[in-house]
């Protein structure tokens, strides 16, 4: 039976260090983007690219280039990326981006780390004045009617996606539940929740962080 070595990097050192002048965040490959948006939101940021779940890593979501919801405004997270240090498996550690070493850096870049461990990145970030979304949600009668809503709408909205009942049959087959979304502004707020914008927990709203931007 062949072994295979399976590489952990949650335990990789935490690094955190934000870049304001380029709008921009270095984070350690093994980070959470669940701890990376709580962090970033204090001081009035908001992560580039949010899957369906948070719980992914910075590093797998470069190894598997992952989408989100604004996918069709921002593109995937590679698109994101200005450099990241690799390990590769001759042991050497290099830095590489789309402008350093751009063949093995889109071979990296939803690589599912064929090409080695990613160990930190510097990626951009979205300034944001509240860690709220503004909504709309329609339903949707049919498949037909859920595609056209999407093709007049996707291009006002900074997050789009539609829940499709593929169990419905008949006049209903396609139906479904659009949503698109902003991120809210201070002025989209009530004002009990303007006095913390950025707090992530629903209930428990906390002061900003020292040095965190206006609004944040």
């Amino acid at each position: 039976m062949r072994r295979r070595l399976v590489v952990d990097c949650a335990d990789l050192a935490p690094g955190f260090r934000i870049d304001p002048a380029s709008a921009t965040v270095t984070a350690s490959a093994g980070t959470s983007l669940a701890d990376l948006m709580e962090r970033l939101l204090a001081h009035g940021y908001f992560v580039p690219v949010t899957p369906g779940t948070r719980h992914v890593t910075v590093g797998g979501a470069i190894g598997a280039d992952i989408h989100g919801k604004n996918h069709h405004v921002d593109s995937s997270f590679g698109a994101h990326v200005r450099s990241l240090t690799l390990v590769t498996p001759d042991g050497a550690e290099r830095r590489i981006g789309p402008e350093h070493d751009p063949e093995l850096f889109w071979a990296t870049v939803g690589g599912m780390g064929l090409t080695g461990v990613i160990t930190d990145a510097t990626f951009d970030v979205i300034p944001v004045e509240t860690a709220s979304a503004r909504v709309d949600t329609d339903r949707t009668r049919d498949l037909d009617s859920a595609l056209a809503l999407m093709s007049a709408t996707d291009d006002r909205y900074h997050y789009t996606v539609c829940w499709i009942d593929l169990l419905a049959r008949g006049a209903a087959t396609g139906r479904g539940v659009l949503t698109r979304a902003h991120h809210a502004t201070l002025e989209d707020l009530p004002p009990r929740l303007r006095r913390a914008p950025c707090a992530t927990t629903p209930g428990r709203w906390r002061a900003p962080r020292p040095g965190s931007r206006p609004g944040c």
